[in-house]
């Protein structure tokens, strides 16, 4: 499916749309730029993996289509987690930034995402791989922000919130506060329970650390009369998972994952707890943490293991020993994906560590025309000016777009026939802005 995109200013693309289909490529495409047929080029502005490798796919095949919000793209594909992309200069980033615990088989899902404005995102999907046999629906609700964040499962309270059989290519509909699902006899409303509070999200005690030989872990929460529920094989818990009773031995490497419920209280979201068992080697750390920054960024590497050597990738690969050995902060200016690996002695080789860092560069003002365009009899001096510090200006008097690679303005331009003058501005630590026209007409054709 086809997910068409806010106007955006990159490399001269405007109107940008995102497609995948059933072999799991995604393609960016100007959609004012086609391409039409050319049996040795496209006009694709982006593919994941690019033609014509067959490998390095990050998503299953979708036979819905994606969804996007606030420079974030998400997509779920069959057999497959959710997984969300971001956006930015016109370009995804080569791997996804989070990606749910939950699978989905065929036909998987379509995400829909509720927002208030750039706030309070949640992704809405229902997963239906259980239709050839009628079975149940389900409703889930992950955190637009990390999709790696359960916020609600119809499974956790099946008796209250079984949507019904389920029906594939539905898509859950979003409108004044409620959700509506669609299923083989039935439409489900879900919403608040009469105002009801939410449970609060248990505490896990400790979080996520590497030990040696065991770990005593307990769970806590803050609600009155809290039931809590849990796994020990990283899916997510529902009333039928183990009720938690007493502190958790760990003594192998495990993902525990918790939701509380309470009467009169909506469930709680997922809280969850990953312990690796020490012989391991620790996954390396960065600092600062992955997420979106308007300037460069000098990232740090870190691993707690005795020894450890840290290798890197910055293209999204997989790294090994014979990746980049790190040394030093790392300098990142653009949408990068960072993957590292440690290896210490007396301990194995690490799990990899992944941090996507989305470098958002504010964008220059539009330059500005004096006189501005307008009808003249006699010639006129045509100066530029940007209000963007120590801004480059770049125009065109043909009435083509500009780019970095068109005429650089130094000076007033005099104008003495009909002519349309476009322009953009570039800055330090400022993306192109807009691009700006003006045209003057002279009478007679002059």
């Amino acid at each position: 499916g086809v997910v068409l995109l806010p106007d955006q200013n990159a490399a001269g693309h405007t109107h940008l749309l995102i497609q995948a289909g059933k072999e799991g490529r995604i393609y960016v495409i100007d959609r004012d730029k086609m391409g039409g047929y050319n049996s040795s080029n496209d006009a694709i502005v982006q593919e994941i993996p690019a033609a014509p490798s067959s490998s390095g796919y990050q998503i299953n095949g979708i036979y819905g289509r994606p969804a996007y919000w606030n420079g974030n793209v998400y997509f779920w594909g069959s057999g497959d987690n959710l997984k969300a992309f971001s956006f930015a200069n016109g370009q995804l980033s080569p791997t996804p930034t989070s990606r749910s615990a939950e699978t989905a088989g065929f036909p998987a899902a379509t995400p829909a995402v509720s927002a208030s404005g750039n706030t309070g995102a949640i992704v809405w999907s229902i997963e239906t791989s259980s239709y050839s046999v009628q079975g149940l629906a389900v409703l889930m609700a992950h955190d637009a922000l990390n999709v790696a964040t359960l916020l609600y499962s119809s499974n956790q309270n099946l008796s209250r919130d079984n949507p019904g059989p389920a029906v594939k290519f539905v898509v859950p509909t979003v409108v004044n506060g409620k959700v509506y699902v669609a299923a083989e006899y039935q439409v489900s409303v879900y919403g608040l329970l009469n105002g009801q509070q939410q449970t609060a999200a248990p505490v896990i005690n400790p979080g996520s650390e590497s030990f040696s030989p065991s770990v005593q872990v307990t769970i806590t929460d803050s609600t009155p009369g809290a039931t809590i529920y849990y796994t020990t094989d990283g899916s997510t818990p529902t009333i039928s998972s183990t009720q938690y009773a007493r502190p958790i031995t760990v003594t192998s490497t495990e993902t525990i994952n918790a939701f509380a419920t309470a009467a009169s209280y909506t469930p709680s979201s997922m809280a969850s707890a990953t312990y690796t068992l020490q012989t391991q080697a620790q996954m390396p750390t960065f600092s600062p943490a992955p997420g979106t920054y308007s300037s460069s960024q000098s990232v740090s590497v870190s691993d707690a293991a005795p020894n450890a050597t840290i290798y890197y990738t910055t293209d999204g690969s997989t790294p090994t020993t014979s990746s980049t050995r790190y040394t030093g902060p790392i300098t990142v200016s653009t949408t990068t994906t960072l993957n590292a690996i440690a290896s210490a002695p007396n301990y194995t080789q690490s799990a990899v560590a992944s941090a996507t860092y989305t470098i958002q560069i504010p964008q220059a003002a539009t330059p500005t025309f004096n006189p501005p365009g307008g009808s003249y009899l006699l010639p006129q001096s045509v100066t530029i000016s940007d209000s963007t510090p120590n801004a480059t200006i770049y125009y065109t008097t043909d009435g083509s777009t500009p780019t970095t690679s068109s005429r650089q303005y130094t000076g007033p331009i005099t104008v003495i026939m009909t002519t349309t003058i476009r322009a953009i501005a570039v800055g330090p630590g400022y993306s192109a802005s807009f691009v700006g026209g003006a045209t003057y007409t002279y009478p007679l054709g002059l």
